[in-house]
C-alpha cells in the first residue's frame, strides 16, 4: 500500500511539472540578403543555462520552456552575433537573419567583454583576436584587467598569470586551459634535467610541475576564449587559479589564408570550413618561426600545428543532437646555441622538440517529452612526444670524484676527466586520456526556477618515456651536488584521478528585482595515490562553489534608464598533484670516505658509501585556494562599468624543499700511508680512520607556498560615440601580492669549520625570497571604426600608475637548528653572538626592508586594420610607438626605464 501511494505521488508530481514545461520555441537561422539556412548556429536561452544548434536546413527547437522572458543569444562563425529577449507564453516560431560580419558593418566589436556568468569572465571573440594579431595563446591573454601589454618572450615558457603581479608556479599549474571541452595536460610532463636547474639554457624553459607552455597554442582556428578569473563553476576541475575555456572554429566558412611579419616572427595560415549535407568540417594549418633578436640567429622557436574538426547534426521525431569529433596535431621546436665563430671549446647546445597528437569524440543529445535536458560527453586521446638535448662542454675545476654505483652500499669509483663533452638526452612521452559526461535537467519550479547540471570526468596521466639518458660516466652537471641516476620515466605509475559534481542554477523573480545564484560541489579524489600518502589515500576533495547575482529593477535618472546589478561569490578550488611532485627520481648520496688522489693514475683510489633515500613526501596535500570577490554591474545606455573586488589565499601552495638526512660514515686518512709504499690502488684497510657523521641534503615538494592575492578590477565601457565613430573603452586593476611560505624550512651554511662542511642547518619560519608587490594600471581603448572605409583604428594608452615591491620583514633569526647527528634544538636570541650558532642568524642593513616605488609609466601602441571588398584585410600594429617613464631613485641611484618600439604587418585573404 505504501508503494501504492508513493508510485502515485511521483506520477502526479511528474505531470505537474510537464504541465509547468509545455512550451516550445523552434525557428530557423538564415543568411541576410541570400536567406541561405546557416547550419551549426549557436542558440543559446539565459546563458548557457539552455541551449541548442541549428540543424543542416537552418532549424532548431527548444523544449519545456516555462512562461517567462528569455535571454536569447544567437551566434555563428563569420557573423554578427544577436543578444536579445523573448517573452514566452505559449509555442513560438521564429526566423532570424545574420549578418556575415565584415569591417563595412556597424557593431564589429575589437575589445574583450567582461561578463558575471560563472564567476568573474573576460570573453574573446575571433574578432578580437583577429585585430590583436597575436602569435599564441600567450599574447590573448594580455587583455585581461590588469594585465601589462608587454612583449613576449619567444626563448623561455609562457607560463599563465592571473590576478597578480608577477608569476608564480602554482598559478599557472593550476590554471585549467579547456579545448572545446577536452583539458590540456601537463600532469605527466617529466622533461626536468636534474642537478641543471640553474643552466641558463634550461631554467626559464622548464615547464615540468609548473602548467602548460602558452607558446604551444595557436589561436587562427579559435572562435572565442572564455577566461575565468573569479569562482568557476563546479564543472571545471583543477583550476585553483582560473579557467582558459576555448571553443574552437566550427562553420562553413571561405579559404583563409594569413601570414604576419614583423622584426622577430613569421607566421603563416590557412584554414577552410566546409558544410556537407549534415555533417560540417574545419581545418586548419599554421607555421611561426621566431627569433628573440634577429641578431641572435642560432636561437628561433618555431611551431607548426594542423586540425581537423567535425561536426554532424542528429534530428529525429524524438532526439535531436550532435556528433562531433577532432584530430590535431602541434609541434615545436625550441633551440639554442653558441655562435660557432665565438666558440673555444667544444658545442654548447640546447634544443627542445614538442609533439602533441590529439584525438577526441564527443557530442551531445537531448531528448523530447523528458526531464532530461541534455546528455553531453567527450571522449579524448593526446600523444606526447618530448625530446630535450643538452650538448654541453663540463670543465671540472680541480679532479673531481665520480660515483657510479647504482645501489646502495661500498664501491670504488672513478675521477672525471679535466674536460669532456657531455651529451644529455631526456625523452618523454606523456599519454592523457580524458572521458566526461554532463548531464542537464530541463528547468523546473521550486520555489523560483531551478537547472540541475550533473557531471562526472576521469584522468589518465602517464609517462611511458625513457627519461634521462646520457653517459654515466660523462654526467651533464657533475657540480650539482648530490646526483640521481638516469631512470626511466615508464617505471612510474600513472596518475589516475576521478570527480563529479552537482551544480543548481536557480533564479527567481522579486518585486524589486531578479535573484540568480549557481551554487555547486565539485569532488575530486587521486584513485591511486601511493599507499604511504596519508593525505591523499582514499580521500575525495570537496570544492563548495557559489556565485550570486541580484538584478535590481531598472529605474531612471534625469530620464536615462539605469540598471544595477550586485554579484559575490565564495568557493574553493583544488588542484591535486602532478606524477613529478608525487614519484621524485630516487636520490643518492655519495660519501667520499677515501679520496687517494695520486699523480700515477695507477695508485688512485676512490672509496665510496652510497645511501639512497625517498624524495616522496607521505604528507603532501592537494593546493587547495580559498576564493571570494564581491562586485557591481552598473548600465545606462551603451555604458556599462564593471567592478570587482576580489581576495585569493593559497596557503598550501606546491614548493620543493630542502630536507636534510644524518648520515654516519668513515673517514679513511689519506695522509696515513706513504706514497712510496703504494704501486697499485690502495685499499681502504690501509689508511687510518675515523667515525664522523654528516648532514645530506634532498628536496622534496611539501605544500609550504603561500600566495595571497587581492585587488579591485574595474571595466568601463562606454559604447559607441557615433560622432566620433569610436568606442571606447577603460578597464584595469590595482593587484597586491605576497609570496610567502606557510610551512618552516631548512638553510644551510655554505661554510667549511675545521675542514668540514658547517655542522648545523637553521629551522626558519621566514624566507628571504619572501615578497609583496603591488601595481595600479589603467588602460584607455580606443577603437575607431569607419564602417564607409572598412577601416578600425585602435589606440591603446597603457598607464602603469605605481608599482612597489618589499622583501617581507623578518627578525633574520632561526627558530630551531638541526646538530650534524639529526638533533634538533630552540634557537635562543642569545645564540646570535654564538660563534659557530651565531652564523645562522641572518643580519640586515636598516633598508633592507624597505618598500621600493616604481612611479608613473605609460605607452601608446596603435593598430590599424584595413578590408579591401570582402577578401582581404590588411593590418599594421606599431607597440611603444610612445612611452614615457618618470624618472625615480633606488638606493639614492637615478633609475629610468626604455622600451624599445616595435612593429609588424599582417594580411588576411578570404577566397
Amino acid at each position: 500500500m505504501k508503494k501504492t501511494i508513493i508510485f502515485f505521488v511521483l506520477t502526479a508530481l511528474h505531470t505537474s511539472i510537464l504541465a509547468q514545461n509545455n512550451f516550445k520555441l523552434e525557428g530557423t537561422i538564415l543568411e541576410r540578403g541570400s536567406n541561405t539556412p546557416i547550419a551549426f548556429a549557436s542558440v543559446v536561452l539565459n546563458s548557457n543555462q539552455r541551449g541548442t544548434c541549428t540543424d543542416y536546413n537552418g532549424a532548431f527547437l527548444i523544449t519545456h520552456l516555462l512562461k517567462e522572458t528569455y535571454r536569447l543569444q544567437i551566434s555563428c562563425l563569420g557573423y554578427q552575433s544577436i543578444d536579445t529577449l523573448i517573452y514566452i507564453d505559449s509555442n513560438k516560431h521564429i526566423t532570424i537573419a545574420l549578418m556575415p560580419a565584415t569591417l563595412a558593418l556597424e557593431g564589429v566589436v575589437v575589445t574583450a567583454q567582461e561578463s558575471k556568468q560563472n564567476g568573474t569572465t573576460t570573453t574573446i571573440s575571433s574578432a578580437t583576436m583577429q585585430h590583436l594579431q597575436p602569435n599564441s595563446l600567450s599574447e590573448v591573454m594580455k587583455l585581461i584587467p590588469g594585465n601589462i601589454n608587454q612583449e613576449t618572450a619567444v626563448n623561455q615558457a609562457n607560463l599563465l598569470s592571473l590576478r597578480q603581479v608577477g608569476n608564480d608556479i602554482n598559478t599557472s599549474l593550476g590554471a585549467s586551459i579547456i579545448m572545446d571541452g577536452v583539458p590540456i595536460s601537463g600532469d605527466a610532463t617529466l622533461q626536468d634535467a636534474h642537478n641543471g636547474g640553474d643552466d641558463n639554457k634550461i631554467k626559464n624553459r622548464r615547464t615540468t610541475g609548473k602548467g602548460i607552455d602558452l607558446r604551444q597554442i595557436p589561436t587562427d582556428q579559435i572562435e572565442s576564449i572564455e577566461v575565468v578569473r573569479g569562482i568557476a563553476s563546479a564543472k571545471y576541475g583543477e583550476v585553483t587559479s582560473g579557467a582558459v575555456i576555448i571553443k574552437q572554429k566550427l562553420g562553413e566558412t571561405p579559404y583563409e589564408l594569413r601570414a604576419k611579419k614583423d622584426a622577430n616572427t613569421l607566421l603563416l595560415h590557412a584554414g577552410k570550413g566546409v558544410k556537407l549535407g549534415k555533417s560540417i568540417f574545419n581545418g586548419g594549418i599554421d607555421y611561426i618561426n621566431s627569433n628573440p633578436d634577429p641578431r641572435k640567429v642560432f636561437e628561433q622557436y618555431q611551431r607548426l600545428s594542423a586540425s581537423m574538426r567535425y561536426q554532424h547534426s542528429i534530428t529525429g521525431n524524438a532526439v535531436r543532437g550532435r556528433i562531433n569529433g577532432e584530430l590535431s596535431v602541434t609541434s615545436t621546436l625550441d633551440k639554442e646555441k653558441d655562435d660557432p665563430e665565438e666558440m673555444t671549446q667544444a658545442e654548447d647546445s640546447y634544443s627542445a622538440s614538442y609533439t602533441r597528437l590529439f584525438a577526441r569524440t564527443g557530442g551531445s543529445i537531448s531528448i523530447e517529452e523528458s526531464l532530461i535536458g541534455s546528455i553531453d560527453w567527450n571522449l579524448a586521446a593526446a600523444q606526447v612526444l618530448e625530446k630535450t638535448l643538452r650538448n654541453r662542454f663540463v670543465s671540472p675545476k680541480g679532479p673531481m670524484p665520480l660515483p657510479i654505483s647504482t645501489k646502495e652500499g661500498y664501491s670504488y669509483g672513478i675521477y672525471l676527466p679535466a674536460e669532456y663533452q657531455s651529451n644529455l638526452e631526456v625523452n618523454g612521452k606523456p599519454l592523457n586520456l580524458y572521458a566526461a559526461t554532463n548531464l542537464a535537467l530541463k528547468e523546473q519550479r521550486f520555489w523560483g526556477k531551478h537547472t540541475i547540471l550533473l557531471g562526472a570526468e576521469y584522468k589518465f596521466d602517464w609517462n611511458h618515456g625513457n627519461g634521462e639518458v646520457y653517459d654515466i660516466t660523462r654526467p651533464p652537471f657533475p657540480e650539482g651536488g648530490s646526483s640521481v641516476r638516469p631512470q626511466k620515466s615508464s617505471s612510474i605509475p600513472a596518475l589516475q584521478k576521478a570527480s563529479a559534481y552537482i551544480e543548481d542554477s536557480y533564479s527567481s523573480r522579486f518585486s524589486y528585482g531578479k535573484l540568480m545564484v549557481q551554487a555547486g560541489i565539485r569532488l575530486a579524489s587521486l584513485l591511486n595515490a601511493p599507499a604511504s600518502m596519508i593525505k591523499l589515500r582514499n580521500k575525495a576533495f570537496a570544492d563548495p562553489r557559489i556565485n550570486a547575482t541580484w538584478s535590481f529593477n531598472q529605474f531612471n535618472i534625469a530620464h536615462r534608464a539605469i540598471s544595477v546589478s550586485l554579484h559575490a561569490g565564495y568557493g574553493i578550488q583544488t588542484k591535486l598533484p602532478v606524477l613529478s611532485q608525487l614519484y621524485p627520481n630516487l636520490n643518492y648520496f655519495d660519501i667520499i670516505e677515501l679520496n687517494y688522489f695520486s699523480q700515477n693514475p695507477k695508485t688512485r683510489s676512490l672509496y665510496i658509501k652510497t645511501i639512497t633515500k625517498d624524495g616522496t613526501n607521505p604528507n603532501l596535500a592537494p593546493a587547495r585556494n580559498n576564493k571570494v570577490e564581491v562586485g557591481t554591474t552598473i548600465k545606462t545606455g551603451n555604458a556599462t562599468l564593471n567592478i570587482t573586488i576580489f581576495r585569493e589565499e593559497l596557503s598550501s601552495g606546491y614548493a620543493s624543499q630542502t630536507m636534510f638526512l644524518a648520515a654516519p660514515y668513515t673517514n679513511y686518512l689519506s695522509t696515513s700511508v706513504n706514497p712510496s709504499e703504494i704501486a697499485e690502488p690502495p685499499t681502504v684497510d690501509m689508511f687510518q680512520s675515523e667515525a664522523d657523521t654528516m648532514l645530506l641534503d634532498y628536496s622534496t615538494t611539501v605544500n609550504g607556498s603561500l600566495t595571497i592575492k587581492k585587488g579591485v578590477e574595474y571595466n568601463l565601457s562606454l559604447g559607441r560615440i557615433n560622432t566620433l565613430q569610436t568606442s571606447i573603452t577603460l578597464n584595469g586593476a590595482w593587484f597586491l601580492s605576497k609570496y610567502d611560505i606557510s610551512l618552516p624550512t631548512y638553510k644551510r651554511i655554505s661554510r667549511y669549520y675545521n675542514n668540514k662542511p658547517y655542522p648545523y642547518v637553521g629551522i626558519y619560519t621566514w624566507n628571504e625570497a619572501g615578497k609583496t608587490k603591488s601595481l595600479f594600471n589603467t588602460n584607455v581603448l580606443l577603437d575607431t571604426h569607419i564602417p564607409a572605409y572598412q577601416l578600425i583604428v585602435s589606440t591603446s594608452l597603457q598607464f602603469v600608475w605605481v608599482e612597489t615591491y618589499q622583501p617581507n620583514p623578518n627578525n633574520g633569526l632561526p627558530v630551531a637548528y638541526i646538530t650534524q647527528n639529526g638533533e634538533i634544538h630552540e634557537y635562543k636570541e642569545e645564540y646570535r653572538n654564538h660563534p659557530m650558532l651565531g652564523l645562522l642568524a641572518q643580519e640586515y642593513s636598516n633598508r633592507a626592508f624597505e618598500k621600493s616605488t616604481t612611479p608613473l609609466n605609460f605607452s601608446v601602441n596603435i593598430r590599424i586594420t584595413k578590408s579591401i571588398k570582402k577578401f582581404m584585410d590588411i593590418s599594421f600594429y606599431v607597440n611603444n610607438i610612445a612611452y614615457y617613464q618618470k624618472p625615480y631613485k633606488v638606493l639614492g641611484t637615478t633609475q629610468k626605464k626604455w622600451k624599445a618600439s616595435s612593429f609588424g604587418a599582417e594580411v588576411n585573404i578570404k577566397i
